[in-house]
């Protein structure tokens, strides 16, 4: 009989010794290195990696380094990942994986329910009974040998989600609808496309609609030709699209360099705005003609990208925009794993000379009250032009992975503690109360890997706890997510400033102290890795402080990995007093190639 094995990698603390147990289930592999599978968010597979940690600085005084080596302390036993891969288990696989991790020195493995592309025949459906009476059999049989036990805080191993989580349960953000009025009546339905409901509002302004001019620009092969009646001041581009290359103003037949145009294409994997018009801020330029000179991709960005982009969409405009607004709400993202010290900082909005072409948020009205909850807005506007702006809130769309298909769904709110503590009751709540006393002592805490799901800007009662935080309410300053500034330049960067500060502080405080909240109240603890890939909005400096144990983590390939990770994570355990510093380690393809002699 073929016994199905999971797949277990080794997190190894102090010295560089551990195992591998291959999926295949007829196959006992010993290898010299501590393999533990972890997260290789940018492959299409999954890569080995492990946890070091050590305890107990005082014990090399008292025993010789042979007899320490022959004989570890049970506290620098390591820890390992345990993936059970594509639902390929069986009761007698999980038996032999624990007596391996016995019989090697394993002291706790950290179960996760992971489904990459391989299919495996017959595979237990995560969540359906034969995965918890697994599930349970695994926590009993834990218990026997005495391998300690952890599970991953949701299906996949990024990051907490499932089908139990609605849409308005999950991240979500900021959307917008506008629509051009004259003063009087107006009944009109204003809620912006795929709001689930009047539970998911945030607000109604009207806002003066002033004069500006705008041009679209003109494409040639080499450049964007922007041509007015007569002179104008520009202070915008909005660009949709990518383009990189320099504007440059026409005056009397001389050119003057205006600004260095750099704007990069969205990134599914990062961004809840991939398609989104983005901006760019520069001081006031009166002209009558302005030309954008494209800069000639370079040969390795053009096999990169073999295939010619469709042209960008570019509008030079009098009207100042907020810089980067994209970046500075949070639907653009860094779009790598490996963020640099100013992947996050962002261009000042630059002060217009006149500050008549300015909207001043004390003539803006707050119609909110005036909206039904059949999304129409029945209201009287004051004589003139105004722009209705409806703001609501979706969600991101973004799902855990790589989860079983039988448990994948919507992230949930990370700014939530109530939709998190729902997550957590959903993945674990029926399963403990089922648990013998016997499986729950082997039962010792939640493991959250790194954060690869990217941004959300807004939650259920996000309003208020804003105004309270900072002092002052984010409503009428909501205009600037379309790029429109408010009252000054500086004022208008300080509001996304503080989004971006508050959203980080209540994720930190709502979904890895909430995690570990409702973990203590089932007597386990939290671990996390206190960092993020693929756009992160938190701050690890605070993110890794709500977490019992921090982590980081090192890759065999790339090489590179892990220069971020370890230093946020011992960065993060010395700020706060954490004794250990763990790290996922030696991440690599599932190869075997991969040996300790090519470490």
């Amino acid at each position: 009989m073929k016994i199905r094995r999971s797949t277990l990698f080794v997190l190894y603390i102090s010295f560089l010794l551990g195992i591998f147990i291959s999926a295949n289930a007829e196959e006992k592999i010993s290898l010299i290195g501590d393999l533990d599978f972890a997260a290789n968010t940018d492959k299409k597979d999954r890569t080995p990696n492990n946890l070091l940690m050590m305890d107990d600085p005082g014990f090399a005084n008292r025993q010789s380094l042979s007899e320490l080596f022959e004989n570890p302390p049970e506290s620098t036993k390591p820890w390992s990942y345990w993936y059970w891969l594509n639902g390929d288990i069986s009761k007698e696989g999980i038996t032999r994986d624990l007596e391996n991790m016995a019989e090697i020195g394993i002291k706790r493995a950290m179960i996760g329910n992971v489904t990459l592309n391989q299919t495996a025949e017959n595979p237990v459906e995560m969540l359906k009974p034969e995965w918890v009476e697994a599930t349970h059999h695994a926590f009993k049989e834990a218990n026997r040998i005495g391998v300690e036990l952890m599970m991953f805080n949701g299906p996949g191993w990024s990051q907490s989600g499932g089908p139990w989580i609605k849409p308005e349960q999950s991240m979500r953000r900021v959307i917008w609808n506008e629509m051009d009025s004259k003063g009087g009546a107006f009944e009109k339905n204003v809620r912006a496309k795929g709001v689930p409901g009047d539970r998911q509002d945030i607000a109604v302004l009207a806002v003066p609609k002033l004069n500006h001019i705008s041009i679209e620009g003109e494409r040639t092969k080499t450049q964007y030709i922007f041509s007015h009646n007569e002179p104008f001041t520009a202070r915008s581009l909005t660009i949709k699209g990518a383009v990189k290359g320099s504007l440059f103003s026409v005056r009397n037949g001389t050119r003057e360099l205006v600004a260095k145009i750099d704007v990069k294409a969205g990134f599914a994997k990062t961004d809840f705005l991939v398609d989104g018009a983005q901006t760019v801020s520069f001081a006031d330029v009166k002209a009558q003609r302005f030309e954008l000179d494209l800069e000639p991709p370079k040969a390795e960005e053009k096999k990169k990208a073999p295939k010619e982009p469709s042209p960008a969409r570019v509008v030079l405009s009098s009207e100042p925009k907020v810089a980067q607004v994209l970046n500075k709400q949070m639907g653009r993202m860094h779009p790598t794993p490996s963020p640099t010290w100013n992947s996050y900082i962002f261009k000042n909005t630059v002060e217009p000379k006149d500050a008549s072409v300015l909207t001043d948020s004390k003539q803006i009205i707050n119609l909110s009250d005036k909206l039904g909850a059949d999304g129409v807005l029945k209201c009287t506007l004051p004589e003139g032009d105004w722009r209705i702006l409806y703001f609501g809130m979706i969600t991101t769309g973004t799902e855990n992975h790589p989860a079983p298909p039988s448990a994948k769904g919507l992230e949930v709110d990370k700014m939530s503690k109530k939709h998190t503590r729902h997550h957590f009751e959903s993945m674990f709540g029926s399963l403990m109360k089922n648990m013998t006393p016997a499986e729950k002592s082997a039962f010792k805490g939640i493991t959250v890997d790194s954060y690869e799901v990217g941004a959300q800007n807004w939650t259920d009662g996000f309003a208020a706890e804003f105004e309270k935080r900072n002092g002052y309410s984010p409503i009428l300053m909501l205009p600037t997510f379309t790029g429109q500034v408010i009252d000054s330049a500086q004022k208008s960067d300080q509001f996304l400033w503080d989004l971006r500060r508050t959203v980080a502080d209540m994720i930190a405080e709502n979904y890895v102290g909430g995690l570990r909240e409702v973990s203590h109240e089932h007597g386990l603890t939290l671990w996390c890795e206190n960092y993020g890939h693929w756009g992160f909005p938190g701050d690890f400096t605070i993110y890794g402080g709500y977490a019992d144990m921090v982590g980081g983590e090192f890759w065999i390939t790339p090489s590179n990995r892990g220069t971020i990770e370890c230093r946020a994570a011992s960065s993060s355990a010395h700020t706060y007093g954490k004794r250990r510093t763990y790290a996922e380690a030696f991440t690599s393809r599932l190869d075997l190639s991969d040996n300790p002699y090519s470490f």
